[in-house]
């Protein structure tokens, strides 16, 4: 795993960020997506702790992907029950974020998450949104979720290439971490031999893509609808 899942170089991560650049229109010095995703599991006799949010029993896999969908960080094995903002504080990227004299990943440069996660100097998330943000506010949250989309396409493809993980029906979690790095290992591989494109549908699940892109519209519309409001409340006050 550590040959094919490891953090980029300085090389790669300018590449990464003129790249996604490119792709938003105005976010400058993104270089990673970062995001949990959960795969489902078999019960643990008198054990809770796996029994998630969703209603389903899991293991979590933080993962953070490139602007190919490649894998660069993965911390795997906490329980389902844990939120994402906990896991990440538990994780050896949240470490070494934190620690200033190991300058782990250089200040204008930084990974961009969804709200669950805290902000901080290298890691940019959307705005809270409490009813009152403004016109830019709404802007800057749509376009980092357009970007950060990627990481959603990366556990998609993910579990579309290796459907063990649609549910690991094994009592040894230990082995089901294993399995995870595994499949992990293998998406990266595939990627570097030019054999896997992350933009090409034909590789994702028709259901999964759907929902990616019905889940984008649906933002998109809202905050037109949403800024079209503000106008005319604006206009007739």
């Amino acid at each position: 795993m550590s040959l094919y899942v490891k953090w980029p170089d300085a090389n790669e991560c300018q590449i990464s960020s003129n790249i996604f650049g490119n792709r938003s229109r105005g976010f400058q010095g993104v270089i990673d997506a970062i995001d949990g995703c959960h795969v489902p599991c078999k019960q643990l006799i008198r054990n809770p702790h796996y029994y998630n949010r969703k209603r389903f029993h899991s293991i979590i896999l933080q993962g953070v992907c490139d602007h190919r969908g490649k894998f660069i960080d993965c911390f795997i094995g906490l329980p389902g029950r844990m939120h994402d903002a906990r896991v990440f504080r538990q994780s050896p990227l949240f470490e070494n974020m934190s620690n200033a004299k190991l300058r782990f990943i250089p200040r204008q440069l930084y990974l961009i998450g969804d709200s669950a996660y805290p902000l901080m100097i290298n890691l940019m998330t959307p705005y809270k949104d409490n009813g009152h943000l403004t016109v830019s506010q709404i802007r800057y949250n749509t376009k980092l979720s357009c970007i950060r989309s990627r990481i959603e396409r990366s556990f998609a493809l993910l579990k579309g290439k290796f459907r063990k993980l649609k549910y690991l029906d094994i009592s040894d979690f230990d082995l089901g971490n294993k399995m995870i790095a595994a499949a992990c290992t293998l998406h990266n591989f595939i990627i570097d031999g030019d054999n896997l494109n992350i933009d090409d549908e034909d590789y994702l699940e028709e259901q999964n893509l759907h929902e990616i892109e019905q889940e984008e519209e649906e933002v998109q519309e809202a905050v037109q609808k949403r800024i079209y409001y503000i106008l005319q409340i604006s206009y007739n006050y």
